[in-house]
């Protein structure tokens, strides 16, 4: 898919990222950024456009062919010092593959410029979506955890060779 680029998330592109972030079921499954103000987005963008400027984590736009599709993002669990990969499409854009390639370049990122070691990826049990990915991209099972409400998986990715 050479039509897909990441690129670094910017000021300018915020407008673009808040569209995304009204999309009906855009948080479905990520509980904790369900139904918040503005604000709180805002605040949200200038945290993840902080951590690529101190270079502890990224927060790609997903484009395709010209527009934005989607965010993926290399960026650290909240209070914690792990790192996870995620991805969040656009709705018009679901369904084609471009969660996929945009994680798996995102992967490489990870691989190539990183020591990061072991990479994580958490969903909800019923993303089933998300689950796919993250085993075809080599991830495996490494807990369940969270609450009654909202319930998530963790799985783990080592570099080969690494234990």
């Amino acid at each position: 898919m050479t039509e897909v680029q990441l690129q670094l998330l910017k000021q300018s592109d915020y407008s673009m990222v808040l569209e995304m972030f009204r999309e009906p079921d855009t948080f479905k499954y990520i509980k904790p950024l369900q139904g918040k103000s503005k604000e709180f987005y805002l605040e949200f963008l200038n945290r993840k456009s902080t951590e690529i400027e101190l270079g502890k984590g990224y927060y790609w736009l997903l484009m395709f062919s010209g527009e934005m599709a989607g965010a993926i993002n290399f960026t650290p669990i909240p209070n914690t010092d792990q790192m996870q990969l995620g991805w969040q499409i656009k709705r018009d854009h679901q369904r084609k593959g471009l969660a996929f390639e945009g994680a798996r370049r995102a992967m490489e990122f990870a691989l190539n410029k990183t020591d990061v070691d072991p990479i994580y990826v958490v969903f909800n049990p019923e993303n089933v979506a998300s689950q796919k990915i993250a085993e075809k991209l080599g991830f495996t099972l490494f807990e369940k955890f969270g609450t009654k409400e909202d319930p998530l998986l963790k799985y783990i990715y080592r570099r080969k060779g690494e234990v």
